[in-house]
C-alpha cells in the first residue's frame, strides 16, 4: 500500500519544513508484500513501486535501505538534504501490549511513581522529558527515583499516534528513556510495566511501544515487561543544509 504524501512533500521542497521524511513504512509481522504500508513523497512514486517490486518480501534487509539510500536519498541530496545518519542506520521493531493480564507486573520496582501523584519539583531530572511540563498538561508518565534523582521516565507521546491504523481501537504509544548511568537495572521495564498497566485499566485500548532493532536494553525491557513484536517500521529521515 503506497499513500502519497503530498502536504508534506509542499512543505519540505518549499523550503518550510528543514525535517523531511521522504519515505517511511510499517509492516506487520507475516504481511505480504502488498500489505506494506508506505509513506512517500509524489516524486518518489516510480521509486517506491519499484522498491515494493525488488525488496517486497524483504523490505527491512539491507539492500532494501541501501536501495532507498541511493535513490530517495541520492536525489533528496542534491536537493540540499543531508541524512540522519542515527535514525537511518536501522529499522525499528514495533511492540504492543492490549491487556492488563499480560503486563508483567512483577518487574515494577517500589521506585517506579506516577509522575502524576508524586512531588518531584525538587529532585534532578537527569533525563531529557521536561516533568513540569508533563505534569502542567497531564501527560501520563511513570518515574524512576533513585539516589534523589529522576533516571529514568516512561511517557505517552504527546502527539497522537492512532492514525497509523494499525490497530482497530484507540492507542496509547509511549517513549522512554534512562540515564545512561543507571541502564541495566530493570528500570526502563519497570516504568513501562507500569504506565501499561495503567493504561490499560480502560478496556479496548493497546499501548504500543517502538524502538530501533539493534537497541538490544530496549528490546529486552519491552518484552520484560510483557509487550509483544507485531512489526516493524523504518523512516528515511533527512535535514536541510542550513549554511
Amino acid at each position: 500500500m503506497i499513500n502519497l504524501d503530498s502536504e508534506a512533500e509542499g512543505l519540505v521542497l518549499s523550503g518550510e519544513w528543514e525535517l523531511a521524511i521522504p519515505f517511511s513504512m510499517r509492516a506487520f509481522n507475516g504481511c505480504k508484500p502488498d500489505e506494506i504500508k508506505i509513506d512517500v513523497f509524489p516524486i518518489y512514486e516510480g521509486a517506491a513501486r519499484e522498491f515494493l517490486y525488488r525488496f517486497g518480501s524483504v523490505p527491512f534487509s539491507g539492500a532494501a535501505l541501501e536501495f532507498i539510500a541511493r535513490t530517495v536519498g541520492g536525489d533528496m541530496k542534491s536537493r540540499g538534504f543531508t541524512e540522519d545518519s542515527e535514525e537511518t542506520a536501522t529499522p525499528n521493531i514495533l511492540f504492543a501490549i492490549k491487556s492488563q493480564k499480560n503486563v508483567k507486573r512483577n518487574v515494577i520496582l517500589p521506585s517506579t511513581v506516577r509522575l502524576e501523584l508524586t512531588d518531584v519539583s525538587g529532585l534532578c531530572n537527569l533525563t531529557s522529558y521536561d516533568t513540569a511540563l508533563y505534569r502542567e498538561m497531564g501527560i501520563d508518565a511513570f518515574v524512576t527515583v533513585t539516589d534523589g534523582k529522576i533516571v529514568s521516565i516512561a511517557a505517552k507521546n504527546p502527539e497522537d499516534s492512532s492514525d497509523f491504523g494499525d490497530f482497530d481501537r484507540p492507542v496509547f504509544e509511549i517513549g522512554v528513556e534512562t540515564d545512561e548511568n543507571y541502564r541495566g537495572r530493570g528500570f526502563a521495564a519497570s516504568n513501562i510495566a507500569a504506565i501499561a498497566y495503567n493504561a490499560l485499566s480502560e478496556r479496548k485500548s493497546c499501548v504500543t511501544y517502538e524502538t530501533h532493532a539493534d537497541n538490544i536494553p530496549a528490546v529486552r525491557a519491552a518484552t520484560s515487561a510483557g509487550f509483544s513484536r507485531y512489526g516493524m517500521s523504518y523512516y528515511y529521515v533527512m535535514t536541510r543544509n542550513l549554511l
